[in-house]
């Protein structure tokens, strides 16, 4: 994470999540004395956002494809099928696969996962699978 805030004349832009101090100074001038003030920020990280996948219904052998996307661009994604038996799964970059291999249900879930050099929080999204013969 490169930060949590930045400044700029009298101008503080938020970069990223995290904690920061900021502090304000000014000399005497005039008439007035010199004072100065501080104050703590919390920026919390931001929900991550999973769109594109949705519940399906895909013969045996039947090849599935999707775009998934997400407002989190700093981790990538995971995919998983709970049940391998009836979809295979793979993700690369956006572009998610599910390979219907057997009848049944299975769960296909994507994620992605927060650490502490991320500004989004982890998030999934989860879709049913329904394979027939």
């Amino acid at each position: 994470m490169g930060g949590v805030a930045t400044i700029s004349g009298n101008t503080v832009t938020i970069v990223g999540a995290g904690e920061t101090n900021i502090s304000a100074y000014q000399a005497a001038n005039g008439g007035y004395t010199d004072g100065g003030t501080s104050t703590h920020f919390i920026v919390n990280q931001a929900t991550t956002e999973i769109t594109g996948l949705s519940n399906h219904t895909l013969s045996v052998n039947q090849n599935y494809s999707i775009n998934i996307s997400s407002n989190n661009t700093e981790v990538a994604f995971t995919v998983e099928s709970s049940n391998a038996n009836v979809a295979t799964v793979s993700i690369e970059g956006s572009a998610l696969t599910v390979i219907a291999v057997g009848a049944g249900e299975t769960t296909i879930t994507v994620t992605q996962a927060a650490s502490h050099y991320t500004n989004y929080t982890a998030g999934s999204i989860q879709a049913t699978f329904n394979v027939i013969e």
